[in-house]
């Protein structure tokens, strides 16, 4: 246990930030000689998918 947190809250921690920020990285990468992924929907795809995320997550502990 990592700072006093339990090791799911670390593993739901990871999957709310890291997977939206490294998809959003990949685009950048991918769309790169095409002009590149502009800073705003960068921020609003990381906002969104980190609230897809955490719904589902959600809904997981519910069900």
């Amino acid at each position: 246990m990592l700072l006093g947190l339990d090791a799911q809250i670390w593993l739901a921690l990871g999957f709310v930030l890291a997977l939206p920020v490294g998809v959003v990285g990949l685009l950048k990468l991918c769309l790169r000689r095409r002009g590149g992924l502009p800073a705003g929907w960068g921020a609003a795809l990381v906002l969104f998918m980190a609230g897809c995320c955490s719904v589902a997550m959600i809904l997981d502990k519910v069900a």
